[in-house]
């Protein structure tokens, strides 16, 4: 038995895509009953907004990888999974998040650790300030709740950087970032976020931890909040400023590496070691309003084979 893992109105907000495999048309969750040994056509078909990246199987061997139509020969024994990995492309004038996003029922808890990116600021467009979050978050996609955890990379001018951590519990009408600059020391520290919703108690709590060579500080909090429990994210992002169109500028960063990435989801599929099954990519863009040539560009490199890690090397400038 093959089951097919991916983004669907089963199983993520957005519909990202069906799979034809057998002569069947097949959800996220769906299984399929196959002949061991046997090659079998395979071809995603994306929905509006998400684009195909690439084939993960351990149920056999997918012969062009990146391809949304191939062929998938199955083990001669046992079952496993296939998994279109799709990216996110959100409708409006910009893309601010780089990172992944996995699906699931009831996401209860994740955890990952970070670096803090060595940075400088950016000299191409001489903004007001220049900014990057780095977090992780429950909920947010399609406009539903979120809450995230993370830290600000934030320069005011070019001699002028602040590093702090950060939650918020943010809504489709908006929300506002608390942060806290007295405990995030150096670039360089190891960063470790945990955070959760309790749904016995409507209460959503988080952990920030800055590790370095000396010791280790831990800022921790909670509050009356309910995210959208359908997703959790691993991202980089660009914040984006008041009025339509209005994205603050990156400074130059460093490559930001996720490790220890786990997603508890009691109703799904439980506490994996690492991101499990359906996961989508997303790219950060964004054109800057009233700098007609000039853009950003932040694209994640693959999810590590046991989905617990990727890296994000630094932010590419543009023109368009």
């Amino acid at each position: 038995m093959v089951e097919v893992y991916q983004y669907s109105s089963g199983g993520f907000r957005g519909n990202a895509a069906t799979v034809s495999l057998g002569g069947s048309t097949l959800k996220n969750g769906d299984s399929i009953i196959l002949t061991g040994g046997t090659a079998y056509s395979i071809t995603v078909n994306p929905s509006s907004g998400y684009s195909f990246v690439k084939w993960e199987s351990n149920s056999g061997t997918v012969s062009s990888p990146t391809s949304s139509s191939t062929t998938l020969t199955t083990n001669t024994v046992g079952g496993g999974h296939l998994t279109p990995i799709m990216s996110w492309d959100p409708p409006g004038n910009g893309r601010i998040w780089a990172g992944y996003i996995e699906s699931g029922v009831s996401m209860a808890q994740i955890d990952a650790t970070f670096n803090i990116p060595t940075s400088n600021w950016d000299t191409v467009c001489c903004p007001l300030k220049e900014i990057a979050l780095i977090w992780v978050g429950i909920g947010g996609v399609d406009g539903a709740n979120l809450w995230q955890a993370g830290i600000e990379v934030k320069y005011t001018s070019s001699t002028s950087l602040s590093l702090c951590g950060f939650y918020e519990a943010y809504t489709p009408s908006g929300g506002s970032l608390t942060d806290k600059c007295d405990f995030i020391r150096s670039q360089g520290d190891q960063i470790t976020v945990s955070l959760g919703y309790t749904s016995s108690t409507g209460i959503s709590w988080f952990s920030i931890s800055d590790y370095n060579f000396v010791n280790t500080v831990t800022w921790s909090g909670s509050t009356t909040f309910t995210p959208d429990t359908e997703t959790a994210e691993f991202v980089a992002e660009a914040p984006q400023c008041s009025g339509n169109g209005c994205w603050i500028t990156l400074p130059k960063v460093g490559t930001v590496t996720f490790t220890g990435m786990d997603v508890n989801d009691p109703s799904g599929f439980g506490w994996n070691y690492g991101i499990g099954g359906p996961i989508v990519t997303t790219t950060l863009y964004h054109h800057q309003v009233g700098l007609p040539a000039y853009s950003q560009t932040w694209t994640p490199g693959s999810v590590s084979s046991d989905y617990t890690s990727f890296g994000i090397p630094g932010p590419t400038d543009g023109s368009g």
